[in-house]
């Protein structure tokens, strides 16, 4: 019941090199061991990585015939390794298992992405729970072939996860440090925590930052309320007394500020729009039969377009829900005046007013329209009355 193997496998696209191969079954958990070292000269064509030719080796050992009950160790280290035309070397990995409980480590001696990556944990039977922490002491993205600028990045940071079922989890990430370098420029981050947990009744989530935080609370699990959230139109738009839908959305809260990091949107986000501060609140009160949602974004830019002062608000019960989004809209050297879109939906109709207006109170666009829900359909009607539009003086 104990087999051994030792010898050379070779191909057109890799040589492996197996030193020594062990099965043994003569236990009641069975054995497993293997040493071999492999050469890949082709991976491009059995992958859709840009991967090129790779040299690593390997120590491995397992034991058992169930998952809780495994032991195993794995040592393996990658010599040299070619991505995007860049040739990674010295980058291990090491392993351990034993009745659940489980280590790993990668670190990376490479002169151009020195980092230690470690994770250790519990997978037990009655609940998973991981730890993982990240050193990134230096990456040259540039070097790496991964950036087109000269780019480094240095960070710290750690995550504990636990898992109980499907439905029930906490994650808590902190990254006391991250670094950039970039054109000659060193920008610091300060530091980023997050606490995530989702229960079947109730979720939490805390970000905090010295620009960011955000906080919110909802009394069911997070993916029941995107299924409400998913329904809500349905719910306004359905006939008094037909239930078609689901009900209303569970009972939560939340606020947040985010200040415009404009630092970092030059490098990673240059395409999208600027703006100062985007400030969130909202709640729902089913007790006392309230829901209502506050953004607003002053300073919003794109190019030419500006849209200042911008602001939603979503006010509502669980039989009317209405709305209203509001700007300083204009274009540099064209056009500047007040956007308007609001309306309300009640017993199965939606009545939305567009309205724009310059500095003087000209009136340019005013555009009412009527959806109206039923058995039969759905109907929008234009309300001629309200209709304007006009462009002469544009």
């Amino acid at each position: 019941d104990e087999h051994y193997f030792s010898g050379d496998i070779q191909s057109d696209i890799a040589l492996l090199n197996i030193t020594h191969a062990r099965a043994d079954f003569s236990a009641a958990a069975p054995e497993y061991q293997a040493d071999f070292k492999a050469s890949l000269q082709k991976i491009r064509p059995i992958s859709e990585l840009d991967l090129g030719k790779a040299s690593l080796s390997a120590e491995v050992k397992l034991r058992g015939n169930q998952v809780y009950h495994h032991s195993a160790h794995v040592n393996l280290l990658v010599d040299s390794l070619i991505y995007k035309g860049y040739s990674y070397r010295d980058i291990g990995l090491t392993g351990t298992l034993d009745r659940g409980l489980f280590e790993a480590q990668i670190r990376s001696l490479d002169t151009n992405i020195l980092v230690n990556l470690t994770a250790s944990g519990s997978l037990s039977e009655k609940e998973h729970s991981i730890h993982l922490g990240m050193d990134l002491n230096s990456i040259d993205l540039y070097a790496l072939h991964l950036f087109h600028e000269a780019f480094r990045v240095k960070s710290n940071a750690s995550v504990d996860i636990e898992i109980y079922d499907e439905n029930d989890f906490n994650i808590n990430a902190r990254i006391p440090r991250m670094d950039f370098s970039f054109s000659d420029t060193l920008y610091e981050m300060h530091p980023i925590s997050l606490a995530f947990a989702s229960g079947p009744s109730k979720t939490d989530l805390t970000l905090e930052s010295y620009f960011y935080n955000f906080h919110g609370s909802i009394n069911d699990h997070v993916l029941n309320a995107l299924d409400a959230i998913r329904h809500m139109p349905g719910y306004y738009l359905a006939e008094a007394g037909r239930d078609s839908t689901r009900s209303p959305l569970p009972d939560f809260q939340m606020e947040g500020k985010l200040d415009y990091p404009e630092a970092f949107a030059r490098i990673f986000s240059p395409v999208l729009p600027a703006f100062k501060t985007l400030t969130l609140n909202g709640m729902n009160d089913k007790k006392n039969d309230l829901f209502f949602i506050d953004l607003s974004v002053p300073g919003l830019r794109y190019n030419s377009v500006f849209a200042d002062s911008t602001s939603l608000r979503v006010i509502g019960d669980s039989k009317e829900l209405q709305f209203q989004v509001q700007a300083d809209f204009g274009i540099d050297g064209l056009m500047n005046g007040m956007l308007r879109f609001q309306g309300f939906s009640k017993g199965a109709e939606l009545i939305s007013n567009l309205r724009y207006e310059d500095s003087f109170s000209n009136q340019y666009i005013n555009l009412t329209s009527q959806l109206s829900s039923s058995d039969t359909g759905i109907m929008l009607r234009i309300l001629p009355d309200s209709l304007t539009f006009s462009y002469e003086q544009w």
